[in-house]
C-alpha cells in the first residue's frame, strides 16, 4: 500500500505542484505566468517553443535564444477592407502558422512580449488558450526587459524549426458574441470591463470607434493598470483588488471588451490569473458601435 501511494504521488505531482513551481517567487504557484528563471531552466528542453512579441527590429537585434518572431496579424483572420480586424482566425490558418514554427502535441510553449507589447502577447495567449493550448502555453514576466536586466542570455540568430504537427480544439467559452453581451446587459451575474484608456471610456474621444461612449453598465479597468514600472506584473493582491474594486467576485463573469480585441485579452489574463471566470467580446467596440441599435453611455459612470 505505501509503495502504491509513494507511486501515485509522484504520478500526480506535476498536476499538484503545476509547471511553475520554482521557489522564490509569488509568480512561481500560478499555472500560465512564469518567471524568466523559469524560462531559462528550460532553454535545453527540445519542447520548448518560444514566441517573441514585438517590433520585428527590436527582435532581429536580440531575442531569447531559440526565440521565434511572431506578429500577431498572422494568428488573425487576413485583414480584409470593412470587415472586423484582428478576428480570431480559422483552425487551418492557425494551425498551418504554428505548425510551420514547429509546434507540435508535446510542445512547451512560452510567449513574451519585447519593450511594452504586454496586450499583444496577452492576445496570442488567448488564441492558443481559444484553440485549446493553454494548458501547455505560458506568459513570461517582466518580457525582454526583464531578461536583459537580469542579465540572462541573448541572440540575434533566427532559429530554423522543424516543422511540427499540432491539434487544435476551439472552445467556445473563452469569447463572446455581441449578442451575447447585449441579452447579458442586466446579468448581475456579469461584469463588463471596458480596457480602454479613460477618454475613450467616457467617450471624450471616439478613437476608432463608429460612436463614442461606453457599453451601459460596463466599469472602466485599462488595461495599463495591471503592469508595473518595471514591466512586469503586479502583485497578485493588487491585482485581484483592481477587479475587486470594479464589483467583481467569483459568482460573477468577467467580460472585457476595448476598441478591436486586443487589450481587453489583457483583462482576460488577468482576471483568470485572479481565479475569476472570464470571456472577451472579441468584436469590441468596432462592432459594437456599427450598429446603431447598440447602446451606448458616455461620461464617467457606468449607467445602464
Amino acid at each position: 500500500m505505501i509503495k502504491v501511494i509513494a507511486f501515485l504521488t509522484i504520478l500526480l505531482m506535476p498536476f499538484i505542484a503545476g509547471p511553475a513551481a520554482t521557489a522564490g517567487d509569488w509568480h512561481d504557484h500560478h499555472r500560465f505566468i512564469v518567471t524568466t528563471s523559469w524560462v531559462q531552466e528550460r532553454l535545453k528542453d527540445p519542447r520548448l517553443v518560444i514566441f517573441h512579441v514585438g517590433d520585428p527590429k527590436e527582435y532581429d537585434s536580440l531575442h531569447l535564444p531559440g526565440a521565434q518572431f511572431l506578429p500577431v496579424r498572422d494568428i488573425a483572420k487576413p485583414f480584409v477592407e470593412g470587415a472586423l480586424s484582428l478576428e480570431l482566425p480559422e483552425s487551418a490558418r492557425l494551425d498551418s502558422v504554428l505548425e510551420a514554427r514547429g509546434v507540435t502535441d508535446s510542445s512547451i510553449i512560452v510567449v513574451y512580449p519585447g519593450k511594452d507589447w504586454f496586450t499583444p502577447t496577452a492576445r496570442v495567449y488567448l488564441t492558443m488558450e481559444y484553440f485549446g493550448l493553454g494548458d501547455r502555453t505560458y506568459l513570461m514576466d517582466g518580457g525582454m526587459q526583464g531578461w536583459i536586466a537580469e542579465g540572462k542570455p541573448v541572440t540575434a540568430e533566427v532559429p530554423t524549426a522543424a516543422r511540427g504537427s499540432v491539434t487544435l480544439r476551439p472552445h467556445d467559452d473563452v469569447v463572446v458574441t455581441r449578442d451575447w453581451v447585449r441579452g447579458r446587459l442586466e446579468d448581475p451575474k456579469v461584469a463588463i470591463l471596458d480596457a480602454r484608456d479613460p477618454e475613450f471610456y467616457t467617450g471624450q474621444d471616439t478613437g476608432n470607434a463608429s460612436r463614442p461612449g461606453h457599453i451601459p453598465g460596463a466599469k472602466s479597468l485599462p488595461f495599463d493598470s495591471f503592469i508595473d514600472s518595471t514591466g512586469h506584473y503586479k502583485k497578485p493582491d493588487e491585482i485581484r483588488a483592481l477587479f475587486v474594486e470594479r464589483g467583481m467576485d467569483t459568482t460573477r463573469t468577467a467580460v472585457s471588451y476595448c476598441h478591436v480585441g486586443q487589450q481587453a485579452c489583457l483583462l482576460y489574463v488577468m482576471a483568470r490569473f485572479s481565479g475569476y471566470d472570464a470571456r472577451m467580446y472579441d468584436g469590441s467596440m468596432q462592432e459594437w458601435t456599427r450598429d446603431p441599435e447598440m447602446p451606448l453611455v458616455k461620461g464617467p459612470d457606468p449607467g445602464r
